[in-house]
């Protein structure tokens, strides 16, 4: 058997704080929304219901064969109409549409009515438009009343433009659509031509076959939840929807679909995922799962004063292969669509259709509502929070869940499926920021050999770090922090198990990187950057110990060493630095400062053949020569000359220095070889 679930949220605008209420979507119509919108109205008896699958919808329909007595609104002249209504059951195929209206036979019947693209009947806005005529025990006087919306509807207050009628006196019912008819008349014409002109009006649906010549039909109307869960989760694998984006009111809604898809995708301890693979121009099938908002499945009506149905959606399954979990029996779901009304004008608030549609990726998974009307007792305070609740909050949560959301996702979708379980502790090894870390994640339960993956949406692992497809953690870390996760493993039998973990990760030792001073000269400007190491920024940077020469000095917030020293001499120093964390480290330094006469100077530079001989001014008899970055072999031949022999330089620039052996360097000289 395969059954297909539809659940529909109805939107009802609020007035002075009233909830609105959330299941088909809908807005709840005024009376004057249903007059003006509908295209006929009606009053009649029920004579028969059947069944049978529609190829051409690819859906179960139900036919409802109707004598009309009297015709409020419309062009009907056919003494019996026969409405097409979605859902019902057609041997072991089942379609559960929740918010479709009911009948029974021989029921007396007020009917707002509209049409199917073809002319065929159906009653307008769903179970908003369908009224039961009956006898008041008190009075004995006929009386309209609505149905009742039952499970899986929401609704939401009343709308702005008018009151909502759900039970009145016939004879004043009657007087009221007549009265309403009169006072919107121009309203109602310029409706009727917008959205009915060119659309016939048929008696019978040209499908529809009498039920006593179709074998083994029988209606089915299921206003309770029923029960449906993905397997793909259980493999390890996405459930993956497909957007059609005609239509859509303004990019930003397949964000607000995406939206609602990753809030039900980042629930830790819930294998289920969610992901929107792309775009499509398909519409409704059994086997692909699909969110559109062009009606291309005809189900939603247009509809006056911003009222009515806004999305729906459901979810198609097989019957035929069941699970348990906990105390329930539940199918296999095959496939999914949330439908959006492209004649609403509800999309303005971009939160309140994350909102929905949340709501409403929660029905496609499978899940019900928190607490509705007619479930036992009263909601609790939880259940009232839930974004499944009944009736929806726009209270700027958006796409968000909340605590029985959450417990539900990880009731249908538990962190592990067969037997295979993560065995590593939640809490990893702690690691050093700039020092390599491992660690192994293991797993047992189900057969090996085992593939390790991050779950998406489900946290990061420290910079640095990477999960290798064997379960090893490694890396070096670049960041300090404590990192939240998910891991998720697969076996060789397509079971997947899912674990949240944490890794902390420790700032390196907080350490003076600078490792030595450069000497300064008297008289002439010195600047060294003091550079840290590990802790946490910021630095704050002190004297320690000993005296600065005098004309320089350190700058606190950024370490620089700064200043003209005005004596020489060698001065022994310690620094400190201090980091966010109050850590401290030290280091001993030496700083010298020399005259100018100790400082070496190049004049000229003479190249010829592989001799070079420098001159200039206070060279040591130690001083090394540099040239390009390389020291060579030279012989000091006094203070102001220096030789170096068997040199080979290419042509082009070269760059010399000198350096003494108190550290002191020259001024760079270039050296041009021709």
């Amino acid at each position: 058997m395969r059954i297909i679930s539809s659940a529909l949220l109805l939107l009802a605008l609020t007035i002075a704080g009233e909830i609105s209420t959330l299941a088909t979507t809908a807005i709840i119509p005024s009376d004057a929304g249903l007059i003006v919108g509908a295209r006929c109205i009606i009053t009649g008896k029920v004579l028969s219901i059947s069944s049978r699958f529609n190829t051409r919808l690819g859906d179960v329909s139900t036919y409802v064969r109707v004598r009309v007595d009297e015709v409020l609104k419309g062009d009907i002249t056919a003494a019996e109409i026969v409405l097409r209504e979605p859902g019902g059951r057609d041997g072991d195929l089942v379609s559960v549409v929740f918010g479709a209206p009911e009948f029974r036979a021989s029921e007396q019947v007020l009917l707002y009515l509209d049409t199917w693209p073809d002319g065929s009947f159906r009653v307008y806005q769903m179970f908003l438009g369908k009224f039961s005529i009956s006898r008041a025990p008190e009075t004995g006087r006929l009386i309209v009343t609505r149905q009742t919306h039952g499970p899986n509807v929401d609704l939401i207050g009343q709308g702005p433009d008018g009151p909502i009628t759900d039970q009145m006196d016939l004879a004043g019912y009657r007087h009221l659509i007549k009265a309403t008819l009169s006072s919107y008349a121009e309203q109602s014409r310029q409706f009727q031509t917008r959205y009915y002109s060119g659309v016939p009006l048929t008696s019978a649906p040209p499908e529809y076959k009498p039920a006593s010549s179709v074998q083994g039909i029988q209606p089915e109307f299921t206003l309770h939840p029923f029960r449906g869960r993905w397997l793909e989760p259980d493999r390890g694998q996405p459930v993956s929807f497909v957007l059609n984006p005609d239509q859509q009111p303004s990019p930003q809604t397949a964000d607000d679909v995406v939206a609602a898809i990753n809030a039900w995708s980042s629930v830790n301890g819930s294998l289920m995922r969610v992901t929107l693979s792309g775009t499509t121009d398909l519409c409704l099938t059994p086997t692909t799962s699909t969110i559109y908002f062009d009606n291309c499945d005809s189900r939603h009506s247009p509809m006056p004063f911003c009222q009515g149905v806004v999305a729906i959606g459901g979810f198609f399954a097989d019957y035929s292969v069941k699970q348990t979990v906990g105390d329930f029996e539940l199918f296999k779901i095959v496939g999914a669509y949330i439908s959006f009304n492209p004649y609403t004008c509800s999309y303005a608030n971009d939160c309140n259709i994350r909102e929905i549609a949340t709501h409403e990726m929660g029905h496609t998974l499978g899940l019900g509502h928190s607490w509705q009307p007619g479930d036992p007792g009263v909601p609790t305070a939880e259940q009232q929070d839930a974004t499944m609740y009944f009736a929806a909050h726009f209270d700027g949560r958006c796409a968000s869940l909340r605590t029985d959301d959450i417990n539900g996702i990880i009731f249908l979708y538990p962190a592990s499926s067969g037997d295979l379980q993560i065995a590593t502790d939640s809490s990893l090894a702690p690691g050093v920021v700039g020092t390599p870390y491992s660690q192994a994640l293991t797993a047992g339960g189900e057969p090996a050999p085992y593939s390790w993956t991050i779950a998406p949406l489900k946290g990061s692992l420290p910079p640095g770090l990477s999960l290798s497809p064997a379960g090893i953690i490694s890396g070096t870390p670049l960041l300090a922090g404590t990192f939240s996760f998910s891991a998720q493993v697969t076996d060789s039998s397509s079971h997947a198990a899912q674990k949240a973990f944490s890794i902390t990760i420790s700032a390196a030792p907080l350490t003076v990187g600078t490792t030595t001073l450069n000497a300064g000269v008297k008289g002439f400007p010195f600047s060294q950057q003091l550079l840290a190491a590990g802790g946490t920024p910021p630095y704050r940077w002190s004297l320690a110990t000993g005296l600065l020469p005098a004309g320089l000095s350190l700058d606190p917030g950024n370490g620089m060493l700064s200043g003209t020293p005005l004596v020489t001499g060698t001065f022994p120093v310690s620094v400190s630095v201090t980091d966010a964390t109050s850590g401290t480290a030290l280091k001993a330094f030496q700083i010298m400062v020399v005259g100018p006469d100790s400082v070496p100077q190049i004049s000229t530079a003479r190249y010829k053949g592989t001799k070079l001989v420098l001159r200039g001014a206070h060279f040591d008899s130690a001083a090394t020569l540099v040239i390009d970055g390389s020291a060579v072999s030279s012989a000091i031949q006094s203070d102001q000359a220096i030789v170096a022999k068997r040199l080979s330089l290419a042509g082009g620039t070269h760059q010399i220095v000198v350096l003494n052996s108190n550290g002191i360097a020259s001024s760079p000289f270039t050296l041009t070889v021709n």
